[in-house]
């Protein structure tokens, strides 16, 4: 059964028997493929900015490890950077 889509990239009406199909024209679908690949460059620079981030679940077996909640191992981290800014702060 063909379908009334409109193109991703120019917004003209076409028609088409797949219901994945985003583009109207080879043009369009190479302009799309080449946003996909950006798209998807960026995110994984971002991931690997962030990938040296610690997890919830990390977080959560270090604070087991050490017999304290998820919270008050939060709250220690805090607490010990807090600690640290307002001493600094006072030696200047």
């Amino acid at each position: 059964m063909k379908m009334i889509k409109y193109c991703v990239i120019c917004g003209e009406p076409f028609s088409s028997g797949r219901r994945n199909k985003m583009t109207c024209s080879p043009k369009c679908s190479e302009a799309h493929r080449k946003t996909l690949e950006k798209m998807n460059r960026e995110a994984k620079r971002s991931k690997r900015k962030s990938g040296s981030r610690t997890t919830i679940a990390e977080i959560n077996e270090i604070a087991r490890n050490n017999h304290m909640t998820y919270g008050q191992y939060v709250g220690w981290l805090y607490s010990k950077r807090f600690i640290r800014k307002s001493e600094m702060e006072g030696k200047h």
